[in-house]
């Protein structure tokens, strides 16, 4: 990936800018589904871009620049479920548009975002494999090629996963 005006360790803003306009529809929508939050989801895409400016040196020599985009906001968006999740904050009912041009076709939209609001309780692994099997629809064989797993790994950790994420939806449907 070939970026003008260098900036050691950092991006510049010519970088930036251009990563901005060919990608941010793209990460804010994706923040939208992890988060179910609009002003949450906007200060991550904030404090990516921040920290690419800072460290993100490393997007140059990227062969896939918007799955390593992706990593980076999303360990962002797990990270702030965590941190509101420690300080007793619960994720915002604002179901922001969060597909504002619908789902994709065969989407479990109710498994999707049960397993998106165990997110913040989920370890980095099974938090990593949740949004590749269940946001991004990648197969098991997929997803364990993506983090170098084994698909029996992976078949173990989505049983487990969709189970938590059953038991989650009956809970919530006791208290509503």
């Amino acid at each position: 990936m070939a970026y003008a005006d260098s900036v050691s360790g950092g991006l510049s803003d010519t970088e930036l800018a251009m990563l901005y306009e060919k990608y941010s529809f793209l990460l804010i929508r994706r923040l939208r589904v992890l988060l179910r939050d609009e002003s949450l989801a906007q200060d991550v895409l904030h404090d990516g871009f921040l920290k690419l400016m800072q460290s993100g040196g490393a997007l140059r020599e990227a062969q896939a620049p918007l799955r390593w985009l992706y990593r980076v906001f999303d360990n962002l968006a797990i990270d702030r479920l965590r941190t509101r999740r420690a300080r007793g904050q619960h994720e915002s009912i604002h179901h922001v548009g969060e597909d504002r041009v619908g789902p994709a076709p065969g989407v479990d939209v109710e498994g999707r975002d049960a397993v998106v609001k165990l997110l913040g309780e989920l370890g980095e692994d099974d938090a990593r494999i949740a949004i590749l099997v269940f946001v991004d629809r990648l197969t098991q064989e997929e997803a364990a090629g993506e983090l170098g797993l084994s698909r029996v790994t992976i078949n173990k950790r989505v049983k487990a996963l969709r189970e938590r994420a059953s038991v989650f939806l009956r809970g919530e449907e006791q208290h509503a």
